[in-house]
C-alpha cells in the first residue's frame, strides 16, 4: 500500500479536527504549494505568514504587512471569529513560540477550542519550520513532508534536460543513463536535486549519475549512518562457500534494474543472516554492495539514542528519512541484537524509549517504499525480539554454519588470491587442518604465516607456515560449541541454510567455488 501524500495527510488530520499541525522540512515552497492546493480542495481560504512580509492572502494576492512583527496577530479574536473556513501557513515561528508565552497559550487554546468551532468557521494552522515542534506545546500533530516521488523527480529532470544543449540532451535521454540519473536523484529534496543537476552539468559537462550520487552522499549525513566506500572490490568472489546465499543474492540483484521496476517486480526487503562470529556474515554485506554496484551504508542503531526526551525517536526518524534518501542502496545492520537489547522485554527501564524507537524501525521495515536491501547480521538469535523475525520483515532468514570441507577449501582459495605470496600452498592440506575453524580464523592463519615467512628471511610462505598459524588460534567453535549446537537446533525449523550440504558442494577440482 502506498503511503499517503502530504496533501492526504493534512486533509485527513484537518477532517479529524486536528487543526494545529507542524511540518519539519527544508522544502518550504513545495510544502506551501501542496497546502494551498489542499486548502482549495477543502474549500478553505489559504493564507501564509512570514516575519518579513506579514500575512499573504493567496486568493487575492493582498498582503497585510501589519502582522509581520508578530505572529500573535494571527490568533486574535477578530481573526479567529471570522465566519469562513481558513488555512494559515506559518513559517519559521519556532523561535517566537519559545520566547512568547502568550503565543504558546493562544496555540494551545486553538488546539482545544478549534475542535468546537462550526465547520463553516473552521481554522487550521500549519507551521512550516526547519526545527521540530517545541516541547512547550505537547500534542501538536506532525505532518511530515515526504521526499519527492520518482515521478516528481523525473519531471524536474525533464525540465533540466530540455534546458540543456542538444549534446547533453542526447546523452541524458538514453534509457540507461536517464534511469541511472533518476536513481542518483532519488531521495533528494527538490532543491538539492536541482542543485546537483546544475553542479553535474557545470563540472562534468553532462548530467552524470556519479556526480549526482557523490552530491547525495555529502547531503546525507547522520551520526548513525556511515557510508562505506569501496567495501570489498572482489564482490561475491570474496566469499568462500555460502552457495545458497550467494545464489539468492545473484537472483535478487535483478530487482534493482529499471526493467524490473517497469515490469512490476516488488522491491526486495533484505536478509537476516545468523551465525557464529567470523562466519562471513559482515563480509556478505560488503561483497553484496560491490557485486550489485550499489552504495553500502552501515546503520548503527545505537547511535540514534539521545539524552533528552524525544531525541531518540527523532533521531530514528531522521536516520530512516536519510536511508530513504539513499535508495537504491544496501543497508548493513551489524550485530543487530546488541543494538536492540532492551526492546523485547516487559520492563521500561528507560521510560519505554527503546520500545518506541524499535517501533519506529519496525514500521519502517514493513512500509518503506524505496529500493533498499537490508542485510542484518546476528550472532545470538535468542536475543532478537520476535517481531523482527516474523515473516515480511526480511525476504529470508539465513543460518551460517561452520564451514564444511568444501567450503574451507573455497575459503583457502580466496585467501591465496588475496595474498599472492601464498599461492603455492596446498589447498587440501590446509582445508583439512582447518576443520573446526571459521573463515575469519583461516584468514588470520594466513596473516600469521606471512609474518612467519617475512621474519624468516623474507621467503615465500609455505603450507606448514599456514598450518602453524592455525595452531596458534583457539577456534571459537571449540569455546562456544554449545552455542553453535543451539543455533543449529533453531535453524533446522526456522532458517534457510546459507550453504549447500557438503555432498553437493559446488567446487571445482581445486576446491574453488564457482558461479555458473
Amino acid at each position: 500500500m502506498k503511503p499517503p501524500t502530504y496533501q492526504e495527510q493534512v486533509k485527513t488530520l484537518i477532517r479529524a479536527k486536528c487543526l494545529v499541525l507542524w511540518t519539519t522540512t527544508t522544502e518550504e515552497q513545495r510544502a506551501e504549494r501542496a497546502l494551498i492546493e489542499a486548502a482549495a480542495q477543502m474549500q478553505m481560504k489559504p493564507y501564509s505568514w512570514t516575519i518579513t512580509t506579514g500575512t499573504t492572502d493567496h486568493t487575492t494576492g493582498r498582503i497585510d504587512s501589519s502582522t509581520a512583527a508578530d505572529p500573535l496577530a494571527l490568533f486574535s479574536a477578530e481573526k479567529r471569529n471570522t465566519a469562513r473556513r481558513e488555512l494559515y501557513i506559518i513559517k519559521d515561528a519556532a523561535e517566537y513560540i519559545n520566547q512568547q508565552p502568550g503565543l504558546r497559550r493562544y496555540i494551545r487554546d486553538e488546539m482545544s477550542d478549534g475542535k468546537r468551532r462550526p465547520a463553516g468557521n473552521q481554522k487550521a494552522y500549519i507551521f512550516i519550520d526547519t526545527a521540530p515542534p517545541p516541547e512547550s506545546i505537547p500534542g501538536i500533530m506532525r505532518a511530515p513532508l515526504p521526499l519527492p516521488t520518482r515521478d516528481e523527480l523525473e519531471a524536474l529532470l525533464t525540465l533540466a534536460i530540455d534546458a540543456a544543449p542538444d549534446e547533453i540532451q542526447s546523452d541524458a535521454n538514453t534509457p540507461g543513463t536517464r534511469a541511472a540519473i533518476l536513481d542518483a536523484m532519488t531521495g533528494l529534496d527538490t532543491d538539492t536535486a536541482r542543485n546537483a543537476l546544475l553542479k553535474s552539468r557545470v563540472t562534468a559537462g553532462k548530467f552524470d549519475p556519479a556526480v549526482i550520487a557523490e552530491e547525495k552522499k555529502s547531503y546525507i549525513k547522520s551520526d548513525a549512518l556511515q557510508w562505506i566506500d569501496d567495501p570489498d572490490p572482489r564482490g561475491l568472489d570474496a566469499i568462500g562457500g555460502l552457495e545458497i546465499l550467494k545464489s539468492d543474492l545473484i537472483q535478487t540483484r535483478a530487482a534493482f534494474s529499471p526493467d524490473a521496476r517497469r515490469w512490476g517486480l516488488p522491491a526486495p526487503k533484505g536478509a537476516l543472516i545468523v551465525g557464529i562470529p567470523g562466519s562471513g556474515k559482515s563480509l556478505t554485506a560488503k561483497a553484496t554492495a560491490t557485486a550489485w554496484r550499489l552504495p553500502l551504508i552501515k546503520f548503527n542503531l545505537s547511535a540514534v539514542y539521545g539524552k533528552y526526551v524525544g531525541d531518540s525517536e527523532q533521531g530514528m526518524r531522521n536516520a530512516l528519512k536519510i536511508l530513504d534518501a539513499a535508495a537504491p542502496a544496501v543497508i548493513w545492520l551489524d550485530e543487530i541484537e546488541k543494538a536492540l537489547a532492551g526492546t523485547g522485554g516487559a520492563g521500561d527501564g528507560d521510560g519505554g524509549t527503546s520500545k518506541r524507537v524499535f517501533g519506529e524501525f519496525l514500521t519502517w521495515t514493513q512500509e518503506r517504499a524505496g529500493r533498499l536491501y537490508l542485510i542484518a547480521t546476528a550472532n545470538d538469535i535468542a536475543a532478537l525480539p520476535p517481531e523482527l523475525k516474523r515473516a515480511g520483515r526480511f525476504d529470508a532468514i539465513y543460518f551460517v554454519d561452520a564451514p564444511h570441507a568444501g567450503e574451507r577449501a573455497a575459503i583457502v582459495e580466496v585467501m591465496k588470491r588475496k595474498h599472492p605470496r601464498t599461492g603455492g600452498a596446498n589447498t587440501d592440506a590446509i582445508a583439512a587442518a582447518a576443520a573446526g575453524y571459521t573463515g575469519a580464523e583461516i584468514e588470520t592463519a594466513f596473516e600469521k604465516a606471512l609474518y612467519i615467512a617475512y621474519n624468516d628471511g623474507q621467503r615465500e610462505p609455505t603450507t606448514a607456515d599456514i598450518i602453524s598459524g592455525l595452531e596458534q588460534i583457539t577456534p571459537i567453535l571449540k569455546t562456544d560449541a554449545a552455542k553453535l549446537e543451539s543455533l543449529r537446533e533453531w535453524a533446522r525449523t526456522s532458517a534457510r541454510p546459507a550453504s549447500r550440504p557438503e555432498t553437493v558442494s559446488n567446487t571445482n577440482a581445486a576446491g574453488e567455488f564457482t558461479i555458473d
